[in-house]
């Protein structure tokens, strides 16, 4: 692809005017080294030159719209080179980026296109544009919000205990959490990552923040679905970063097998997302990957990366697995208790230079809820020997008889206690109690048959308080899981999980 002269001044012109050091870090990165490989896809690779042209290509087609500054722009696709290309575009021309994922549903899809006008979609590497120039809307939705920051992603969660709602991520916030990662992995532009996170994903985004600072090759896809391909690439091109959600770890656990040692001493650095780490998997992680520098993240997307546990060769497998870690740079915490507690535990509560500016929902256009000096969790946790405990969710509580239950307390003892099992806990109605636990337990290849299952489980659920025992157990093939690799916990979508 190439571009007019003209078209290349007007672009130099436009990125010095820029509010967003990410564009302005990443243009100059390219900058170096032209003919070097950039950017990987399994089927197409992109110089350093080739992603620069497109950056100004889609830079240009946009700044013809001649849309005024805080404009949205949808961006809906699974990972790919086109999808950096327009992103970094839209960083430049001082525009808004409201990241779906692919799966998003038609219905909230439509609404936001006839709230905010300006969307990209891609299908299959093709480009669907609408550039709208009728901007009372993109005017109008911004009315009720003051902003702080000259420029900022808006970014859905993933909705595992409610509906997705939108985050509004300064992009300060965003690069410096991207910071803290580079230093905790020690990155540099010598390095090749593989993207699979989906960069709708807060996850994702952070872990191409990052490698566009460095200014490092990326190899992008979307998830593992294509394994061999994905493995070989690994090994032939020598990539030396990966990041994956602890599913994603068992995934690809299971995938490698005798393989994993050819891996062990090629990666450089592996970043886990935030649910839980099993024993096997970080056995395995410290068995196979021992020169490997890796570190397992707590924060949801509101509050990202706050807090590190060490993986690998240096994790100490007796940790209890709900510690969290340490604080990251900047980052402070502490337990709003609750009066009527004796056992000194309550919400978590988290501050720092990282953290997202509000909110906005889907039905109601954009209605920002701002978060304070310190960012209410909704996540129950407690400090022992000044370590961080996580112990479950407020939304998620179970209330039996009065007892306050939470299921992923009981998950992880007996996912603990069991690593083969994967469990799933919810409240299930009772007239008697208002609420019991009931338990979703995945078939394991482990054991032969479910009485085999249920007689491992009589034994371990004795030890938990009685309120806290499953009164029932249902067998599914797969535990309910977002896109993300968490247990979804919604009531409307378990309900309907357990309809089909």
């Amino acid at each position: 692809m190439k571009n007019s002269q003209d078209d290349h001044k007007i672009f130099n012109k436009l990125v010095s005017n820029s509010n967003s050091t990410l564009a302005k870090k990443y243009i100059d990165n390219l900058r170096l080294n032209k003919d070097e490989i950039g950017i990987y896809e399994l089927n197409r690779v992109y110089t350093r030159e080739e992603i620069l042209n497109n950056i100004i290509f889609y830079t240009i087609k946009i700044y013809g719209g001649k849309f005024q500054r805080k404009s949205f722009f949808l961006i809906q696709s699974d990972n790919s080179a086109n999808w950096i290309f327009v992103f970094i575009a839209l960083k430049v021309l001082n525009l808004i980026s409201l990241i779906i994922p692919s799966s998003f549903e038609q219905k909230d899809l439509e609404h936001l296109k006839k709230n905010f006008g300006n969307y990209f979609s891609f299908q299959f590497d093709k480009l669907n544009l609408n550039l709208n120039d009728n901007l009372t809307s993109n005017q109008s939705s911004l009315k009720d919000i003051s902003f702080k920051s000259n420029i900022f992603d808006f970014i859905f969660t993933t909705g595992t205990t409610g509906k997705p709602k939108g985050v509004i991520i300064p992009e300060e916030s965003g690069v410096y959490t991207a910071t803290t990662l580079i230093l905790k992995s020690k990155q540099d532009i010598n390095d090749f990552e593989l993207l699979s996170m989906p960069f709708s994903h807060s996850f994702g985004l952070a872990r191409l923040r990052t490698c566009l600072i460095t200014g490092q090759k990326l190899f992008v896809t979307s998830g593992l679905k294509d394994f061999p391909s994905i493995y070989k690439k690994l090994i032939d091109l020598e990539i030396n970063g990966l990041s994956l959600v602890p599913a994603g770890v068992e995934i690809f656990r299971q995938m490698v097998r005798n393989k994993s040692m050819d891996l062990g001493n090629r990666i450089k650095y592996f970043e886990i997302g935030s649910s839980s780490l099993g024993i096997e998997s970080r056995e395995w992680l410290k068995v196979n990957f021992k020169n490997t520098n890796i570190f397992h993240h707590y924060g949801m997307t509101e509050a990202s990366r706050s807090f590190f546990i060490t993986r690998g060769a240096k994790d100490d497998l007796n940790t209890e697995i709900a510690h969290v870690g340490d604080p990251a740079r900047g980052v402070k915490f502490k337990i709003k208790e609750n009066k009527n507690s004796s056992n000194h535990q309550g919400e978590i509560l988290i501050n720092g230079p990282h953290l997202a500016y509000g909110y906005f929902t889907v039905s109601k256009s954009i209605k920002v809820k701002k978060i304070n000096d310190w960012f209410e969790t909704k996540d129950v946790g407690r400090i022992y020997n000044k370590r961080l405990i996580l112990i479950g969710k407020l939304n998620t509580m179970i209330n039996v008889g009065g007892e306050k239950v939470y299921p992923e307390k009981i998950e992880k003892f007996i996912e603990t206690e069991h690593d083969a099992l994967k469990v799933l806990c919810f409240g299930m109605k009772d007239i008697t109690l208002g609420e019991v636990v009931a338990m979703l337990v995945e078939n394991s290849p482990y054991f032969n048959c479910k009485d085999k299952i249920l007689y491992k489980l009589k034994f371990t659920v004795k030890k938990l308080p009685v309120f806290e025992r499953p009164k029932k157990i249902i067998f599914v093939n797969k535990l309910p899981l977002t896109k993300s690799g968490k247990k979804i916990r919604n009531k409307d979508q378990l309900n309907t999980f357990l309809e089909k």
